[in-house]
């Protein structure tokens, strides 16, 4: 019961570190697209689209900052990610400046890479002239953190409710477990989860705000037994 996979391609030499980065991101709903070269992913890039870009710099044959460069000329708006050893601030600079919109220095914590990779992604939904997301008559800027609600009403959320929004947009069509609304809003590892109805208490709230009848919610919907999924058709 997944929606359509936001896809990344992943440009990394090091084969052991590109499966075990392609395992886990798929485990997290991503469909990811290898390359170990530079001419493969620069081909990558010429003849397909991709949600974002994770990409080395050291590579054989042409390395990232080229791609980087290269890519930027006819695509200013898909995320680009540097994950490198090289971590120096000239490397780092350098990559900014050529258009990357992050730069991970190896090694790192996945969930880090998790965490940069989905809110590049929640940022990316809307173009530059618009960072409101509207369904129904709701409306949530993600620069303010303000909302207009079921009626109408301009109301500020709080920063978990703005965290579990973004999640939910983010996720859009998805079925979403508990477990990794935990994960994502508060950091909590599977076994680290605590029994409460924190989450649930959440859900109400938000419920209230953005449902016309909160007891028969038609946007953020239970799934029984697992978790939630935000629709807005």
């Amino acid at each position: 019961m997944r929606a359509v996979e936001r896809t990344i391609l992943l440009v990394e030499d090091e084969i052991g570190l590109a499966e075990i980065l392609k395992f886990n991101l798929e485990q997290d709903g991503f469909h990811i697209t290898l390359a170990h070269d530079g001419l493969t992913a620069t081909g990558l890039l010429a003849t397909q689209k991709f949600d974002l870009v994770l990409l080395d710099v050291m590579l054989p044959d042409k390395d990232g900052y080229e791609i980087c460069k290269q890519f930027r000329t006819t695509d200013l708006q898909t995320p680009v990610v540097f994950i490198t050893s090289r971590g120096s601030s000239i490397d780092r600079i350098h990559g900014l400046r050529l258009g990357a919109n992050d730069y991970l220095v190896k090694p790192f914590e996945y969930d880090e890479l998790l965490l940069r990779i989905n809110n590049l992604l929640v940022n990316n939904i809307y173009n530059n002239n618009d960072t409101q997301f509207k369904f129904g008559k709701c409306i949530i800027d993600f620069d303010k953190m303000i909302a207009a609600d079921a009626r109408g009403i301009q109301i500020t959320l709080s920063k978990i409710e703005f965290e579990m929004m973004k999640f939910f947009v983010l996720n859009k069509d998805k079925v979403i477990s508990r477990d990794e609304i935990y994960k994502n809003i508060w950091g909590y590892k599977k076994n680290e989860i605590p029994n409460s109805r924190t989450l649930d208490n959440f859900i109400v709230m938000l419920r209230k705000y953005f449902e016309v009848d909160p007891s028969n919610p038609k946007f953020i919907v239970s799934i029984r037994g697992y978790g939630y999924k935000f629709k807005t058709d």
